[in-house]
């Protein structure tokens, strides 16, 4: 199964890193559906979940003796390698005084992408280079063309600033000639992004604004939420059901069409509610669901997805990331054992246990003895979480 699904999606298969914050020495393989980094806090589990995301953007810190090393696969089986080692570069000191003003040691750094055993892109500079903006933009642009960093998606714990739509109502203008003057549409979830892109499109359509287009429009946009999305919501929230605000006003003045009062309202026992009306728990659960079930990315960073829930809303998550893996890759940390206890015992071999020793994150699978003793327990209804309490990896 597991090389069936290795390249029916884009992942994350293999992870080589040193010389990265507290991990210092990493060889780790990635199954292509769920993957559970446990650990307590402070062992090093959001600095890799992190690395892996700053990595695809560009935006890992350049230092001294690091070498990183991620593979790739495709759903057109193709092998992507991406690879780069940095090191204190001689200098003259002529050049050490040049530079001093950037850094106090120049970086070079070397970075190569490799698809199926060749070459792709190569490059050498140093971090003092006054076109390494240039090489870093160019080298985005190559990486982009492999689908990679599209591929990807990182939720923190931290939810998007810029909530409008959601937290306060917003508006859409349509002037002449069709020009289109809108509130930021840069929301933080995705979803909300693709229905305002939906209304505009249907704004620029009207030809004339009868007096029952705003219902019209509501009824409209309200269909175009996906199902699978309020079905997640549904089985795995207390939010029953999501709609556009009957307030939604929509009317044309001096040529132009004006929708405003655009907000989004959520149904929790039998009362429609506003997003400032939800709880921090609801509001979380509806991030990790409508960011992992309508994006189009394959593989998902979750940071601490329980974080902020009570035990029966952990519970809940745990059964949703467990389903949706079947379809992505999900990568995740969490210091809660009871979001194991829904694993199947065949998923057993996808935990990496993460401890710091000596100020160093090691991270490593179960042990076969430990999933033996992992197996009974379950078998005799003791839940995983119990049994890791008691365990060497909580002691």
């Amino acid at each position: 199964m597991d090389k069936l699904r290795q390249h029916s999606i884009t992942n994350i298969s293999n992870i080589f890193l040193t010389g990265y914050k507290s991990i210092i020495d990493l060889n780790i393989q990635f199954a292509p559906q769920l993957n559970i980094l446990i650990g307590r806090n402070g062992t090093g589990k959001t600095n890799l979940l992190h690395f892996i995301h700053q990595s695809l953007q560009f935006s890992y810190p350049l230092q001294e003796a690091l070498t990183i090393e991620l593979h790739f696969h495709t759903p057109n089986q193709h092998h992507y390698i991406w690879k780069v080692d940095s090191q204190a570069s001689k200098q003259t000191n002529k050049q050490k005084q040049k530079n001093a003003f950037l850094t106090p040691t120049a970086i070079q750094v070397n970075e190569n992408l490799i698809k199926d055993g060749n070459s792709l892109y190569q490059e050498t500079y140093t971090q003092t280079d006054k076109y390494q903006q240039e090489i870093v933009n160019r080298s985005f642009q190559i990486f982009s063309r492999t689908q990679l960093i599209q591929a990807t998606h990182y939720i923190t714990f931290d939810r998007p600033t810029n909530l409008v739509f959601l937290d306060r109502p917003g508006r859409v203008i349509i002037k002449p000639p069709r020009k289109i003057d809108h509130s930021p549409t840069k929301n933080g979830y995705k979803f909300v992004q693709t229905l305002i892109s939906i209304l505009i499109k249907q704004l620029l359509l009207l030809p004339a604004l009868p007096s029952e287009e705003t219902k019209m429009l509501n009824e409209l946009l309200s269909q175009q939420i996906p199902n699978t999305l309020k079905e997640h919501l549904k089985q795995y929230s207390p939010i029953k059901d999501i709609r556009f605000a009957p307030e939604m006003l929509t009317y044309q003045s001096k040529g132009e069409i004006v929708c405003t009062n655009l907000v989004f309202e959520f149904l929790i026992n039998n009362k429609w509610l506003r997003w400032q009306n939800l709880s921090d728990a609801s509001r979380r659960l509806f991030q990790i669901i409508s960011d992992v079930s309508f994006h189009d990315q394959q593989v998902f960073l979750i940071e601490e997805p329980e974080l902020g829930l009570d035990l029966r809303n952990q519970d809940a998550i745990s059964k949703f990331l467990i389903q949706q893996a079947q379809q992505k890759q999900i990568i995740l940390s969490t210091n809660t054992p009871r979001i194991l206890d829904n694993l199947e015992l065949n998923q057993l071999h996808n935990i990496f246990v993460c401890q710091l020793i000596n100020e160093q994150t090691h991270i490593s699978k179960l042990t076969d003895t430990h999933k033996q003793k992992i197996s009974h327990a379950k078998k005799a209804g003791t839940p995983i979480s119990e049994w890791w309490y008691n365990s060497p990896y909580y002691q």
